[in-house]
């Protein structure tokens, strides 16, 4: 904790928690609360006394949340959790038997900056990449990667950076409808990238989007039998990029067609996991409506949002609200935030994300 103290930063909490207006009561004076540090597991121990002068509820978790979120920065960063965590304190006596538990990490997220992306890939594999200084991410357990930006926010030279990394230690198959960034990066790194005909049909591209998926599907099939002979056997994954899927559904007329990509994308957000096939979307806006379907979302294992950050813009991909997450500013562009999670099922963790800057050799 730099400079301070375990007991110093006890010390500030109470402070900062007896002065807060947001939680009514509660303080120290009445014997209310206590404070622990359990440093083991960065988690901050807030231990109210039952019963209680305050009810014990997930707003006054959030309340004490928000008090102690930019009070503590930038000694120690918190990390919004999408719902209340309770901790259980076997020994204590029943009064203080449960606490309030806010995970942080020591200081702040800082970016990464890479000078040299050849000797940084030979450190890379799927299951650690780093995305920040100490912060890595484990995609083995990811099948759904979505990005949001608007123009301007970082978004694209992420996901070329991602598609740089993945491509070291795996296959990837791009589809660019803007005939951008992605596309250009594909070319750069010698990955097949679909395209738009010029001139062409506009429901021909998407057909041929849901050919490809086919391909893709077809590949689960027959490496869900390799598993079911071979349940050991490692296969190399293989991640499908598609930038800007709203524009991509939006070039298509044809109902059955749109009905069909988005079939696929069901399919293959669902069983890619277990046999290594994976998506990485991106798009400046998702809604199930003319994005990706709810069966597609429930399955996002990485979420991430760059640009402008509230609770508007962040509903889609995060569900919970992200009001008050304290994002470190360096006059950067690709800053937000990142939730990674284990398949888009279990409890998942919102912290502040700067993308890394990089030159490519």
């Amino acid at each position: 904790m730099n400079s301070i103290t375990t007991e110093m930063l006890k010390d500030f909490i109470i402070r900062l928690l007896n002065m807060s207006p947001l939680i009514g009561d509660l303080s120290t004076y009445s014997n209310g609360f206590t404070v622990e540090i359990d440093e083991d597991r960065k988690l901050i121990l807030i231990i109210i006394q039952t019963p209680s002068a305050v009810p014990l509820t997930e707003s006054l978790y959030f309340d004490i949340y928000q008090t102690l979120n930019v009070g503590l920065f930038p000694a120690l960063s918190l990390i919004r959790p999408s719902n209340m965590k309770l901790v259980a304190r076997k020994e204590a006596d029943f009064s203080e038997a449960r606490a309030f538990a806010y995970p942080y990490l020591n200081g702040t997220p800082e970016r990464l900056h890479i000078t040299n992306f050849d000797s940084f890939l030979l450190h890379q594999n799927q299951k650690k990449v780093q995305l920040m200084k100490n912060y890595f991410v484990d995609f083995s357990k990811i099948s759904v990667i979505a990005v949001q930006g608007v123009v301007s926010s970082g978004k694209s030279t992420f996901v070329n950076f991602l598609m740089t990394v993945f491509n070291s230690f795996s296959d990837c198959v791009a589809i660019d409808p803007k005939m951008a960034d992605l596309t250009i990066m594909s070319r750069r790194l010698n990955i097949r990238c679909l395209t738009p005909v010029k001139n062409g049909n506009t429901d021909d591209f998407l057909n041929s989007v849901n050919a490809e998926l086919s391909s893709a599907v077809e590949e689960i099939y027959k490496r869900q039998n390799i598993l079911l002979d071979s349940p050991n056997t490692k296969l190399k994954p293989i991640y499908i990029f598609i930038d800007e899927i709203v524009a991509l559904k939006g070039l298509a007329t044809s109902k059955p067609v749109i009905q069909t990509f988005d079939r696929l994308i069901n399919v293959i957000c669902c069983l890619g996991r277990a046999t290594n096939i994976r998506l990485c979307l991106s798009s400046q806006s998702y809604s199930v409506a003319d994005s990706i379907s709810s069966t597609a979302r429930s399955q996002i294992g990485m979420a991430v949002l760059l640009g402008k950050v509230s609770d508007s813009t962040a509903q889609f991909l995060f569900d919970t609200r992200v009001s008050g997450i304290v994002i470190p500013y360096d006059g950067i562009p690709g800053t937000g935030i990142i939730a990674v999670s284990d398949g888009g099922i279990n409890e998942t963790s919102i912290l502040p994300f700067l993308t890394p800057t990089y030159l490519l050799n």
